[in-house]
């Protein structure tokens, strides 16, 4: 890794337009694995009320 052609490669594979693409797909599935998560943690508590 010393050799700063690798770090120029290894740099252009995570900027590729594909890998960002990905990485915006994998967010927007962990941003509603979230939500839906602290949705039912929420009608957890709201439920014993009822």
């Amino acid at each position: 890794m010393c050799d700063p052609g690798i770090g120029h490669i290894v740099g252009t594979v995570l900027d590729a337009p594909e890998n960002a693409a990905a990485v915006n797909e994998l967010k927007e599935y962990a941003r509603w694995a979230e939500f839906k998560a602290g949705y039912n943690e929420c009608l957890g508590h709201v439920n014993p009320f009822y």
